[in-house]
């Protein structure tokens, strides 16, 4: 039936300061989960694909334009960021000026920025979950279903965006087939933050969607405030799969709240535990509230399943900036002694601080780095507010002024916090005894990391 061509363009500037959170170029590199979807998806209805990441194969819009001029695919599909959107209409139409034949399909969580997109030379935006989307996009192509008849996209017509109605969230997610990795050179990926990682690894998620309302976030605008769980069974077909054929050795749940639902959870540890594997670890994203049993049982119990990283998004300490943006001011006060039970079951712990949230002054900043220099995680990442596209707070504040701080003044003070932080003697002393214990590799990126730090302007 023929093959699609799947691209996932690079942010250019991968080194800070880039709007953005704290990452050096070299540190990083993530195989995309979204694509590893759209491929299986379009796999079940006999359409091939070809997958081009940038970050991995370094192509140019010349060599992607000579690509396409001497293979004939189906469609090309653009996985889209907020922060690449401009790179990709950029490239769209420079494809779109050596021709007008190929059809181009934009999805991803950028896909808000429709209007640009189709205006730029794109045919159709998925907007929302793709798996189902893709599939009726590929009828389309095929001249075998009417474009408005699909639901969850944008498109042109006589001039104008069209929008069709919104597609139905994916209420059985145990129905989405697993992500197909074959046309990912998953070797090619690394995440030197994240300490205690071994290769192979890939990202997964057992939800989509989250129970929290934070302002910061588009989450609630992305998934409709709609909170959706996996089976343990289909996390645990997908888990074989991803050890027996890719020998994967690390597992990042990237789900916007793991472990919601603590029940599901301890299920989940019990059967991985059960499973067996050898040399599978995994690290998760968790919110400070997320134990609503005994963290004292369950952490020990995801430590013997297997998980060796805890991330927290605390954003803030303050109990005015923390209402300010729908979150508990009780929330420190409980990760720090999450954080004490975690680092005594072995288990590491990074807490991402954003700084310049409504309400924010020089003494709440001061109290962000005094409750990670007391409250002693491993890792901590400070870095700006960036209004996402979707959120409460782009919505509230389309001026982008959210407190009294330039963007600068905030760039210097992540600056000045990562370094207090990691240049902690106690700190830095913690981090290079699990590096040279647990994985000594890692000690090659390391003087990289603290030159960085060194070097920027206080």
């Amino acid at each position: 039936m023929g093959k699609a061509l799947l691209i996932a363009l690079a942010i250019d500037k991968l080194s800070y300061p880039a709007k953005g959170r704290f990452r050096l170029k070299g540190m990083q590199r993530r195989p995309l989960l979204g694509l590893a979807y759209i491929c299986s998806a379009i796999k079940t209805v006999g359409l091939d694909s070809e997958l081009l990441d940038q970050s991995v194969s370094d192509f140019s819009i010349e060599d992607l334009i000579s690509r396409i001029e001497n293979n004939r695919y189906v469609f090309i599909g653009f996985y889209s960021q907020v922060l690449i959107k401009d790179k990709l209409i950029a490239y769209i139409k420079a494809i779109r000026e050596k021709t007008t034949e190929i059809k181009i399909v934009v999805g991803g969580p950028a896909y808000m920025f429709s209007e640009e997109f189709l205006k730029g030379g794109c045919d159709i935006v998925c907007k929302g979950e793709g798996e189902l989307t893709i599939l009726e996009i590929a009828e389309y192509l095929q001249g075998r279903r009417a474009i408005e008849s699909i639901d969850g996209i944008a498109y042109m017509k006589n001039g104008s965006v069209v929008s069709n109605r919104e597609r139905e969230l994916i209420v059985d997610l145990d129905s989405i087939s697993f992500p197909l990795w074959d046309k990912t050179k998953v070797r090619c990926y690394y995440d030197s933050y994240i300490l205690p990682m071994k290769s192979t690894f890939v990202p997964m998620v057992t939800s989509r969607g989250c129970v929290y309302r934070c302002a910061f976030c588009s989450s609630p605008y992305l998934w409709k405030n709609n909170y959706r769980t996996r089976s343990i069974e289909n996390v645990l077909k997908e888990t074989d799969i991803l050890v027996w054929r890719y020998h994967v050795r690390y597992i990042i749940f990237q789900d916007d709240a793991f472990g919601t639902d603590n029940n599901w959870l301890r299920k989940f540890c019990l059967a991985l535990i059960e499973r067996g594997y050898k040399k599978l670890h995994w690290m998760c994203i968790l919110h400070p509230l997320v134990f609503k049993e005994s963290p004292e049982q369950l952490i020990p119990l995801m430590k013997r399943a297997g998980c060796n990283l805890f991330v927290f998004g605390l954003q803030s300490v303050s109990p005015d900036v923390s209402r300010n943006i729908n979150r508990d001011p009780s929330e420190p006060e409980v990760l720090k002694k999450i954080i004490k039970i975690a680092n005594n079951a072995g288990i590491l712990t990074s807490v991402d601080f954003i700084l310049g949230l409504p309400g924010e002054t020089g003494q709440t900043i001061r109290a962000d780095i005094d409750f990670a220099l007391e409250a002693r995680p491993h890792l901590v990442n400070f870095h700006p507010l960036r209004l996402e596209p979707g959120s409460e707070l782009a919505a509230g504040y389309q001026n982008g002024k959210v407190c009294a701080f330039s963007q600068e003044e905030l760039l210097k003070s992540c600056h000045r916090a990562n370094r207090e932080f990691y240049f902690n003697i106690a700190n830095l002393s913690r981090i290079l005894a699990f590096v040279c214990k647990r994985n000594p590799l890692l000690l090659f990126k390391v003087p990289r990391f603290y030159m960085l730090l060194k070097h920027y302007k206080k």
